[in-house]
């Protein structure tokens, strides 16, 4: 089994941010939200899809609302800051 494991070292939320954004829907319709998506997926993404497991954040939203993350590179900065502090709060696997 092949498990990849986003709360090792190495790994930021940013990876895992790229992963949602790849499979959830945003609207990145103004021109700032699809720069930022755009910068993040080809700074960030990596390759999961090879992957059996993966061990990270929860998705389900009850940390942090995503939606200020795409609407100001300020957003950006400071939603992903504030986070990764909270990393012991718990992780999930899927």
């Amino acid at each position: 089994m092949t498990i990849l494991d986003l709360n090792a070292p190495g790994y930021t939320m940013l990876q895992w941010l790229t992963i949602l954004l790849e499979n959830r829907e945003f609207d990145t319709s103004a021109p700032l939200a699809a720069e930022a998506k755009e910068y993040l997926m080809n700074t960030f993404h990596l390759d999961y899809k090879s992957a059996d497991i993966i061990i990270g954040y929860r998705a389900d939203d009850s940390y942090f609302p995503l939606h200020p993350i795409l609407s100001t590179v300020q957003s950006l900065t400071a939603s992903c800051a504030m986070p990764c502090a909270w990393a012991s709060w718990g992780s999930s696997s899927c």
